[in-house]
């Protein structure tokens, strides 16, 4: 029996993606990323086959998309690298998510002066990372700039962070947008100015007494910039059930 745990690659845009499982492999079909022709490979294949030539042909809808673009030549297979697992994000958990994100947010400014001001702003940025990692695991494809983890983890470096963080932000609004675009998905633009100031903003936080004035504009920026990013996402999530 085909073990549906063992561990594939795929191409996408040219590119080699994985590993990642048959489960993962028949969502990327569901949203349209891959399709039967898409060229695939596992341990114990000797060259790369289109899916529908694979055990994978069991899961391919009724329907096909034109075919990727083929691989001129084998490519290489990076041993040792573990797969993680696409989660399947509902739309309804963002925006609850959100909601839950901003009232923390907006209760953690009067009470800053406070011991319950400090928690509430922790858990507020507890949530805001975790909704940094969601909106940008709605547009992996393949095509963009960065991962969910990379977008999260990277913020945390010292001083690269002051860089990162036009990465993290701004560069999602713009791989966000573009996602929506590719794709014709019927999705509210994310404000790519916004973003780019949110950015500026936050690394202005580091110069004192200018520091207060910024803080308190990067807050309200924010929330309005997670707002479009949560309401674009959402728009991307729906249009895969359509």
């Amino acid at each position: 029996m085909e073990d549906k745990n063992m561990q594939w690659f795929y191409i996408f845009n040219g590119q080699q993606q994985g590993p990642v499982d048959q489960g993962t492999i028949q969502q990327l079909m569901q949203n349209r990323i891959v399709n039967s022709n898409t060229m695939v490979w596992q341990v114990g294949m000797p060259n790369w086959a289109p899916l529908q030539s694979t055990s994978l042909q069991a899961i391919v809808p009724v329907y096909n998309l034109p075919p990727t673009a083929l691989p001129s030549a084998p490519y290489s297979v990076p041993y040792g690298y573990q797969a993680v697992p696409q989660a399947v994000i509902n739309a309804g958990s963002l925006s609850q998510l959100f909601m839950v994100f901003w009232i923390l947010l907006a209760v953690s400014v009067p009470l800053v002066f406070i011991v319950i001001g400090f928690f509430t702003a922790i858990a507020a940025a507890v949530i805001a990372y975790i909704l940094l990692y969601r909106y940008w695991q709605v547009i992996q494809d393949g095509n963009v700039r960065t991962t969910p983890g990379k977008a999260v983890g990277y913020s945390f470096i010292p001083f690269f962070n002051f860089y990162w963080v036009f990465t993290a932000f701004h560069g999602l609004a713009q791989d966000m947008n573009r996602y929506a675009r590719e794709r014709n998905i019927q999705a509210p633009v994310v404000n790519e100015q916004l973003a780019l100031w949110y950015c500026i903003l936050t690394v202005c936080n580091i110069i004192p007494y200018l520091d207060f004035v910024t803080a308190i504009a990067g807050l309200v920026i924010m929330i309005i910039l997670f707002n479009q990013f949560t309401k674009t996402s959402e728009a991307i999530i729906r249009s895969r059930h359509n």
